[in-house]
């Protein structure tokens, strides 16, 4: 059976078959490359060739591809320091190539262009890591951690036809405060599966830039469609919510954006007990199941 690979290893023709043919693993753990693009030094390859013989020497637009980061069911521009999001990443097979598998990278680096050295790792990827996937910290053939799958993936919809939809998610930390913009990489294999070195496997590679929010956590204005009482308050407080509110998570965080609780909820009200929290000003994020985003100030006495 084919195996899927995003690295190329040097050395002689059959060597570089073995590796980009049988490779089942995500590279960047099992002594490969990181391909996203992120990096420049050590011949790591922009995609997921680098002179072999099973995947195509060429990104192709046949495999469309959406990179986000995803702040609590929307997608956003900025990040504010410490705050964890998703990066959601999907592709889709446009082509009328048969591809039933795939395998991706993922990372994020400080600045906008690719970067030639260590340490300029944007934030970290805290886990915890979708089945089949890992990270993959910097090591002998890159400079840039990365996440990435550890055995072929299935699809999300589709089997491997026109239309077939591939996705992968992965939590993210946003770095701390005064990092500035950051960008985050991706690369995405779609796999035909054959065991052939006939190039028949297709990938496509993206980024996005990602700006510091100038405010930090107070960049979160007030959507306050729920009701708060008391507030300030000292043991505990309750969210009266909205009739049309049911399910959902209510996230609290301090003033330099560091998530400090999550309360998941059922129903209309839902309260708050102070804890081990310190005196002081905290915000609230309230989403619902449709993705609806309260949002607004407490005050701990």
């Amino acid at each position: 059976m084919k195996k899927i690979t995003l690295l190329a290893i040097a050395g002689t023709a059959l060597t570089a078959y073995i590796f980009l043919c049988g490779y089942k693993e995500g590279p960047a753990l099992y002594s490969g490359w990181e391909c996203t693009g992120a990096e420049t030094d050590n011949t790591n390859p922009a995609g997921c060739y680098s002179g072999g013989s099973c995947h195509s020497s060429a990104a192709t637009p046949g495999i469309t591809l959406s990179l986000v980061l995803d702040s609590a069911g929307k997608a956003t521009t900025q990040y504010v320091p410490g705050m964890s999001y998703k990066i959601v990443l999907t592709g889709v097979n446009t082509t009328t190539n048969s591809l039933p598998t795939h395998g991706f990278q993922i990372a994020a680096i400080t600045g906008t262009t690719p970067v030639a050295a260590t340490g300029f790792d944007a934030g970290t990827f805290p886990g915890p890591f979708a089945p089949n996937t890992h990270y993959a910290p910097p090591a002998t053939y890159f400079d840039v951690g990365t996440v990435e799958h550890g055995i072929q993936l299935a699809p999300v919809s589709g089997t491997g036809g026109t239309g077939t939809v591939y996705a992968d998610t992965v939590i993210w930390t946003a770095p701390t405060s005064g990092t500035g913009t950051i960008s985050i990489w991706a690369a995405l294999n779609a796999v035909n599966n054959n065991g052939v070195a006939d190039r028949g496997d297709l990938w496509n590679t993206m980024h996005i830039v990602i700006s510091e929010s100038p405010s930090g956590i107070a960049s979160i204005t007030d959507n306050n469609t729920a009701k708060v009482y008391p507030n300030p308050f000292s043991l505990n407080t309750t969210f009266l919510l909205p009739t049309e509110v049911s399910t959902g998570m209510l996230s609290l965080y301090d003033i330099t954006g560091r998530e400090v609780r999550q309360v998941p909820f059922s129903g209309k009200q839902v309260t708050v007990e102070r804890g081990n929290l310190g005196t002081g000003i905290y915000f609230y994020r309230i989403v619902n199941e449709n993705n609806v985003t309260m949002t607004g100030k407490l005050v701990i006495e």
